[in-house]
């Protein structure tokens, strides 16, 4: 399980003017529960308080806010990760005779005013009154207020977290002038205010996450997914994979994933993480399908990594994003820094650098940017939304930096380094820097050198070529080798389709019948065998696509000519129909008994079978084609379906599941 860290508020927090450089953050795990459950009572001038409510027309605290436990600190207001809430601003007044004060919301990064309530009489006797800001008028005599963006009322903050901070500042003459209170804008981590674990359960091949919130912090509706890694996705997994949780109602959500090939996994390992509010990696958890027994507990990863691609391929181009960020920042501060009191905020002053050079170790790389964060975190303000509130916007995410790439060709070296200052980061108690290398790959389309049906047959495009009917069409392509390698082969029956999209590309059609190539162990030479309308006399298109690592597309198309066999040829065909089967699930149960239907491209039915007791269902003697397979349970109104090839002499699979 995991749990919250103990924070601290630095001493650089409470610089005067200028750029704050770094977030204060919880002072303890139960410093938020204590804050909410005191109803932001405790301020920092015994008379005078700035508090935030949700509610126009009357204060109410759980919003939040931590107030400071001392004066010479400031209070925080506590803001989930990609999220927008309206807040009206209170002032409270203890003291027996009343005040003039005034509220200013302030630029953290460049010391400006972005709006103020100028001053305001606040009765006393500990009522609460309500304050509206605007953004402030022209100082100078004779010149214009600064013109509202009509398009856009949102100011961006920039920098370092905080980037906005309320102020609470006494205005009346007679009275010595100056702050009372400060609230910093902060972004809470998902871990605050959400607990999760996670298991894999190796008789029911079954990973499962449950998901609790905390019960001392309150919100609106949080979305929470559950992203396995791109090796268990592509094996198709049924489950549930997103819920919404509701923070107020203190609800447990449980997501999950089941299927029978998870032991099929190369290596059997793999990682599955939790997005929260948008918050990607929020909750890491590695796991192992080579597991036995019962139900595993996974562990949560907790190590301080750069998420990068290792390699990146792309087309010649001018730009490129190159997109990365750190996950458990917080776990650069060793045991022992937190037992000498090392301020946390350390590790908040940590900047990405990246890198981009021809090869590894060069001392002039062409390209260099220095990212403050180990994520985009930003807070957005409109100080006059709907209501007189004031809206805050957070947002956090991975840095996506664009890469000059004009001219570019070949492979290079990108490298991303955690830094403080000029000084490289480590790992506690190591001597291992924090950084992440990748490749990037500037590539070119593939070529396509060799194609045909046969070693002895393989020719360049154009020349048509004798077989006869029936006989295997066993297909052979050569591709030269690209920079980023050779990606996919994929023969098919036909020729390439026009791309509505592009002129001048083409697209492999979804009704072709196709075979994915396979390596033959001769080096770029790929080969598989199409069945389909090759049993009949005639001359047809036989067309093969390369993809290389890039992405880039390259077609090829040969013209056969098919002979009749002789009587009593062995290549004269001996069936010329396929099967389809499948299983119905729902959920990760088989469905017997249930009405399965054929349909063939232009939506008629071609054959109806009946699911056996494990869910199994088999169409005999189906026409090569494409077709969909659908299923319906009447009792719970679900229903689904699935896309199949079938080809002649063969038998094709799908698994169907059931949703609404």
């Amino acid at each position: 399980m995991s749990t919250m860290r103990s924070f601290t508020v630095a001493p650089a927090l409470r610089r005067a003017g200028g750029s704050l450089l770094v977030l204060a953050l919880l002072t303890s795990p139960a410093g938020l529960a204590a804050g909410a459950a005191r109803g932001q009572e405790k301020a920092a001038s015994p008379k005078l308080s700035l508090l935030l409510s949700d509610n126009p027309e009357e204060y109410v605290p759980k919003v939040g806010l931590q107030k400071a436990r001392s004066g010479d600190k400031p209070s925080v207001l506590w803001l989930r990760p990609n999220d927008e809430k309206p807040l009206w601003v209170f002032v409270k007044n203890v003291g027996a005779q009343a005040r003039t004060v005034v509220v200013d919301l302030l630029d953290g990064s460049k010391g400006t005013t972005v709006a103020t309530s100028g001053p305001h009489d606040v009765p006393g006797n500990g009522k609460e009154t309500s304050l509206t800001l605007a953004r402030p008028a022209a100082k100078e005599p004779g010149k214009a207020a600064p013109a509202k963006d009509e398009a856009s009322p949102w100011v961006a903050g920039e920098g370092l977290p905080p980037q906005f901070k309320l102020r609470l500042s006494v205005a009346a003459k007679g009275e010595d002038p100056g702050e009372v209170e400060q609230v910093l804008v902060g972004i809470l981590l998902p871990e605050h205010y959400l607990t999760a674990t996670a298991s894999y359960e190796a008789e029911k091949n079954r990973l499962s996450v449950t998901v609790t919130p905390k019960s001392y912090f309150t919100g609106g509706a949080c979305p929470v997914e559950m992203v396995l890694d791109p090796a268990t996705a592509a094996l198709g997994p049924k489950g549930v994979f997103r819920r919404t949780l509701d923070l107020k109602a203190d609800e447990e959500a449980e997501l999950w994933a089941v299927s029978a090939r998870f032991p099929d996994l190369k290596d059997k390992k793999g990682e599955l993480s939790l997005t929260v509010d948008n918050y990607e990696r929020a909750f890491v958890f590695p796991y192992d399908f080579g597991a036995s027994g019962g139900k595993t507990p996974l562990k949560q990863d907790q190590a301080v990594v750069i998420r990068m691609p290792r390699q990146v391929a792309i087309p010649l181009a001018d730009k490129y994003p190159i997109r990365f960020g750190m996950d458990n920042l917080l776990g650069l501060l060793s045991e022992k820094d937190r037992e000498k009191g090392v301020e946390e905020d350390v590790a908040y002053e940590t900047s990405l650098r990246l890198e981009v050079a021809e090869n590894k170790g060069d001392k002039h790389p062409y390209f260099v940017k220095v990212l403050a964060g180990h994520r985009l975190r930003r807070v957005s303000v409109n100080p006059s939304a709907a209501g007189g509130a004031v809206a805050f916007k957070t947002e956090v995410r991975d840095w996506s930096v664009d890469v000059p790439v004009k001219g570019l060709v070949g492979k290079h070296h990108i490298s991303v380094q955690a830094r403080r200052g000029k000084e490289v980061v480590y790992l506690p108690n190591s001597t291992t820097p924090v950084e992440k290398e990748a490749a990037l790959i500037l590539d070119t389309p593939p070529e396509i050198t060799a194609f045909g049906p046969s070693e002895e047959y393989r020719a360049k495009g154009g020349k048509k070529l004798r077989l006869k009917a029936g006989a295997p069409l066993k297909m052979v392509a050569e591709a030269a080798e690209a920079e980023s390698g050779i990606e996919r082969v994929v023969f098919f029956l036909g020729k390439p389709a026009p791309d509505p999209k592009q002129p001048d590309a083409f697209l492999l059609p979804d009704d072709a019948v196709k075979e994915e190539g396979k390596a033959t162990g001769t080096k770029n030479t790929y080969a598989a065998e199409l069945q389909g309308a090759t049993d009949k006399p005639g001359t047809i298109d036989v067309s093969v696509l390369v993809v290389n690592g890039a992405g880039l597309k390259k077609f090829g198309t040969i013209k056969i000519e098919l002979e009749a066999p002789a009587e009593g040829d062995a290549n004269k065909p001996k069936g010329t129909t396929g099967k389809v089967s499948g299983t119905v699930l729902e959920g990760d149960r088989p469905q017997p008994k249930l009405a399965v239907q054929l349909l063939d491209a232009q939506g008629a039915v071609k054959g109806t079978a009946t699911t056996d007791a494990a869910g199994k269902f088999k169409f005999e003697d189906v026409a090569p084609g494409a077709y969909r397979v659908l299923a319906r349970k009447v009792a719970s109104g679900r229903q689904g379906a699935a896309n199949v090839e079938a080809v002649a002499g063969k038998e094709k699979t799908v698994e169907i599941s059931l949703s609404r």
